[in-house]
């Protein structure tokens, strides 16, 4: 796995980290390590389960919908000043759609998790391929210890 975690030249504080995640039952469990020490790493105390939860989603949908088997996704999380972009990355050109599960199915409800728990959240085609989904958080000031 590929970690990058690095301060960006901006006026206001920023900060990203990058990983690359396999294809594998265990990466959702990963991707929610990653946030969580990610925010704490950056002191955020404000909303980590919200996005915690959100990023569990969207790695779940990316395994499920669009990673090949072999292949990888990535996730990203950028911090600039009070807003939090949380990202994952994948080779599909298949936009996620909100679905209305039946009170009986077993799945179907991520995104709706997504636009409950986020301030926002979309998807866009990334050029040459694949898909960008993101969530953004706007974090409570300060939002750092």
């Amino acid at each position: 796995m590929l970690t990058t975690v690095r301060p960006l030249a901006s006026h206001t504080a920023s900060e990203e980290a990058v990983q690359l995640f396999a294809r594998e039952a265990q990466s959702v469990r990963l991707v929610r390590r990653f946030t969580a020490q990610t925010l704490s790493r950056w002191s955020i105390t404000a909303r980590v389960d919200d996005v915690t939860v959100c990023m569990s989603e969207l790695a779940t949908n990316a395994l499920l919908h669009a990673v090949p088997p072999h292949g990888q996704f990535l996730v990203k999380l950028s911090l600039r000043g009070a807003a939090l972009r949380a990202e994952v990355h994948d080779r599909s050109q298949h936009l996620p759609q909100i679905k209305r599960p039946s009170a009986t199915s077993d799945d179907g409800r991520g995104l709706l998790l997504v636009r409950a728990l986020a301030d926002s959240w979309d998807s866009k085609i990334r050029k040459p391929n694949g898909k960008i989904v993101w969530a953004e958080f706007q974090l409570p000031g300060p939002t750092r210890l």
